[in-house]
């Protein structure tokens, strides 16, 4: 990863960021709709599908207010379009007077579907379920992921970029919002188990990511222009990063980000250390 002196502060996140699986999303999504009225299952497919593949109006990059069961298209927070489930567009006026302000994402009831997790996630609240058996699901397949049926590869040279960050001083911390148990499990499958000075599990991101980060500067004496911030969701890792004045590096696998959206944007971390090599930056 590049990382221009004099930075001596890089906060990771888990999901997303540090490895590139991707097939334990279908297990989450299955592991909702076993969850699920029967009547409602079928549905909850056919929509899900369709999300996935860009054939519904809830798609990766937008947002879902389950209170007014609306999907909201938003740059940076600000709401720009507005679609019932149907896919019937709000007029411009009812959208203004329903998000005069930028919304503030939570886990419940106003989700950014800023990666895979979300869609799943959003269309079974939809259908009426709640958190509950969400969290089950949620907790199901973690322990998927934990098992030996679920295969991780680490990144090329990222251990390597790690150790010789260490080595000169640097320190590196995780933040994540999944539970210890597991995180810790998944850090041992990418051999990155004693790679964090600092380790931040269930971090209720991003309500609480400047606290954390602000935090942390503390701790290692380090000023915000001196920490960098890595992540693959831009409410969660990068806005609030930002905001505090760190240099942010936003993994962006899925296309989502704009050139002004983050000081380095990358499809992955792997990108970004094949980057660092290539201009001599370790």
């Amino acid at each position: 990863m590049r990382t221009p002196d004099p930075f001596k502060l890089v906060v990771f996140d888990l999901d997303g960021t540090l490895y590139e699986e991707t097939h334990h999303f279908d297990r989450y999504a299955e592991e909702i709709a076993a969850r699920l009225p029967d009547g409602s299952r079928e549905a909850f497919w056919r929509d899900y599908r369709d999300a996935e593949r860009g054939r519904h109006t809830l798609r990766l990059g937008r947002a879902y207010d389950a209170q007014a069961d609306l999907i909201l298209a938003h740059r940076r927070g600000r709401v720009t379009g507005a679609w019932t489930w149907d896919g019937r567009a709000l007029p411009a006026d009812e959208v203004a007077r329903r998000y005069p302000e930028p919304l503030r994402f939570d886990r419940e009831t106003l989700m950014n579907i800023g990666d895979p997790w979300w869609l799943p996630i959003a269309v079974a609240v939809h259908y009426g379920l709640g958190p509950e058996p969400l969290a089950e699901a949620f907790l199901a397949t973690r322990a998927f992921m934990q098992s030996e049926a679920f295969v991780m590869r680490p990144i090329p040279g990222l251990r390597d970029w790690i150790d010789r960050f260490r080595a000169r001083g640097g320190k590196t911390a995780l933040m994540t919002n999944s539970p210890e148990p597991d995180s810790r499990t998944i850090l041992r499958k990418l051999g990155l188990e004693d790679a964090f000075d600092a380790l931040i599990f269930w971090a209720e991101k991003p309500a609480k990511t400047e606290g954390h980060l602000l935090r942390l500067l503390a701790e290692f004496g380090v000023r915000p222009e001196e920490a960098v911030s890595v992540g693959d969701n831009w409410p969660n890792d990068i806005a609030p990063a930002r905001r505090l004045g760190l240099y942010t590096v936003f993994v962006d696998p899925y296309g989502l980000g704009e050139a002004d959206d983050a000081d380095c944007i990358v499809p992955s971390l792997r990108e970004a250390l094949r980057r660092a090599e290539a201009s001599g930056r370790r």
